[in-house]
């Protein structure tokens, strides 16, 4: 089975290490070829490079020259399933897979807002995918429902955590000196400044518990222009309240705190949350999106209404002092990923999608 997927880049990314793990999986299965368009030449993944998948760059230009791009790659490669990973992949390969008779998988759906209008630009768009798509996938179900994929063809597949990931991590005392932590206390947010991560619910939370406790660090860990947060905080606080922008190895940092954060309110499947609950770290994060498939509360993490920092200030008080609790949820949180959210999981997830596909 010829599987050609095409996705936007192979930047630094959770969907595009989503992608990257799949493939790893499917080569060691001889049934599987697999290579990959991307639509612009960033790949900041040295693996995508070693997992002997070859990768067609595609230029950018008018929707009539990507497309017909593709449609000549397609006819090299001769794939079985094209299975995109971005809207505007999927609505580039529609020539293609008409003319060539392909299988279409369209799993572009990767957040969950809590409104999408039905007259809105992304519905429309959505409309056509679901017209000619054989499957639509999402890594979390209220994601599809809140784009209204059909439920005759919509599934939902969790992303997969590779544990490999944190095996011989650097110590704990190094990372506190990289990256100056004195504190016996740390927590941190691994999210990017994106206007809907909510790093400002975080950040007045934090300067709350500062105010009175002055032995926790907060870090803010992730790409973007965060100049706006920065300015939030008061000079005597600076120090306790850390930017690190984006960094390639989060897992390092989690490693050093004791719980983490996500005040985000439009996520599907967090790869930030994973991460952490894979250290046995527990996250206390927005009751939104796909979270609580991931998140019970007050069993393996803590669920928060969205936009409340005076709660968040609570929730993380409450885990400051209390480290039996902060102990408790961290072993479920290991549990929960290694039972029901392993790359493992999530690749045999895949290979019956493929499978399904085909005889449809």
């Amino acid at each position: 089975m010829k599987i050609l997927y095409i996705i936007e880049s192979l930047k630094s990314g959770g969907k595009e290490r989503r992608l990257l793990e799949l493939i790893d999986g499917l080569k060691k299965d001889k049934n599987f070829t697999c290579a990959i368009i991307i639509l612009n030449d960033q790949i900041h993944y040295k693996k995508a490079h070693q997992n002997g998948c070859e990768i067609f760059t595609v230029k950018k230009d008018n929707y009539f020259s990507i497309s017909m791009q593709i449609f000549n790659i397609c006819k090299t490669f001769r794939p079985t399933i094209i299975h995109s990973w971005a809207a505007n992949a999927t609505i580039y390969s529609l020539y293609t897979v008409k003319r060539l008779k392909l299988k279409l998988i369209d799993s572009s759906i990767s957040t969950a807002p809590l409104e999408v209008k039905k007259k809105s630009k992304i519905n429309l768009i959505n409309q056509i995918i679901f017209k000619f798509a054989d499957m639509i996938n999402a890594n979390s179900q209220v994601g599809l429902n809140s784009y209204y994929a059909p439920k005759n063809k919509s599934i939902c597949i969790h992303n997969g955590f590779n544990f490999d990931r944190i095996k011989n991590l650097v110590s704990e005392t190094e990372i506190r000196e990289k990256f100056s932590v004195t504190t016996k206390k740390v927590i941190a947010m691994v999210a990017s400044f994106s206007e809907k991560k909510d790093y400002a619910t975080y950040i007045k939370s934090a300067l709350q518990i500062l105010e009175n406790n002055n032995d926790v660090t907060f870090l803010c860990v992730g790409s973007g222009d965060y100049t706006k947060y920065q300015l939030l905080i008061p000079k005597e606080y600076e120090a306790k309240i850390k930017f690190l922008g984006k960094q390639s190895d989060v897992e390092l940092i989690m490693n050093i705190c004791d719980f983490t954060v996500l005040s985000t309110y439009t996520e599907g499947i967090s790869n930030s949350i994973m991460e952490s609950m894979a250290l046995g770290i527990p996250v206390i994060a927005t009751d939104g999106g796909g979270t609580s498939e991931i998140i019970a509360d007050y069993e393996n993490g803590i669920l928060i209404p969205p936009k409340s920092p005076q709660i968040l200030t609570e929730k993380i008080n409450d885990l400051l002092n209390n480290s039996e609790k902060v102990e408790y949820l961290g072993k479920n949180a290991i549990r929960q990923i290694k039972e029901n959210f392993s790359i493992d999981k999530m690749i045999d997830k895949f290979i019956l999608l493929y499978k399904r596909v085909l005889v449809k």
